[in-house]
């Protein structure tokens, strides 16, 4: 469970940047900094020692040793509004997804090359002519092109909207405190954004199972 400590140190993250917060709590000159952020978890800064660790994680994880959570990066995802964040997968399940992703999005994958992003990129840039807005025209063509090659679907001006929308509120429900969950389901923007979450997720499955790409076709 997340405990107080680790919010008491986000605080601190964001008074002081990641950094400074860590160094802040190490005693031994931002190498590593143990109990941040949050009692259970431990930072290391040093390069060499970052190395090292990471070098050695592929083993503790398949060992136990070590484990992923519910988090994204030091960010703990909320049990409640999205309980089995896919970052935090167990490696039985990473085995399983991950020749899929590399599949859809690897460097040699069959879904896309460098010249159809770029024959994409320009077709869109023809539909908006002189319109183009740099944040929201190229956040609209990623996931057009995103579900394009990883669902083969084309999605509406509505759909889209849809995804956009249920997208830009997902950074502040997925960090919402663990203790408020309690009181989670009583919230109107929760409750909406559990919603739209599971009709997305639907309409996913309803992908798959239409086996528009061949690797989907043994997915039951």
């Amino acid at each position: 469970p997340t405990t107080t400590s680790y919010y008491l140190a986000t605080l601190k993250i964001k008074l002081y940047g990641y950094g400074g917060a860590a160094c802040g709590a190490s005693i031994n000159h931002c190498q590593t900094a143990e109990g941040f952020p949050g009692q259970d978890t431990d930072s290391v800064m040093s390069y060499a020692l970052a190395v090292k660790e990471m070098e050695l994680l592929p083993s503790r994880l398949q060992s136990g040793k070590a484990y992923r959570g519910n988090e994204l990066g030091n960010v703990r995802i909320n049990s409640y509004v999205w309980p089995n964040f896919a970052l935090g997968a167990n490696e039985t399940l990473h085995d399983e997804l991950r020749p899929i992703y590399d599949t859809l999005w690897g460097t040699g994958a069959s879904t896309w090359s460098k010249d159809s992003i770029r024959s994409s990129a320009r077709r869109y840039l023809r539909q908006i002519n002189t319109t183009f807005e740099v944040g929201r025209d190229v956040e609209k063509w990623v996931e057009l092109e995103l579900h394009r090659l990883t669902f083969g679907v084309e999605l509406s001006e509505q759909q889209l909207d849809e995804f956009l929308l249920f997208q830009s509120g997902a950074s502040a429900k997925l960090v919402l405190p663990e203790f408020l969950n309690p009181i989670l389901p009583m919230m109107n923007s929760v409750t909406e954004f559990k919603a739209m979450h599971q009709k997305l997720r639907d309409e996913y499955l309803g992908y798959i199972k239409e086996c528009k790409h061949s690797l989907y076709c043994d997915v039951s």
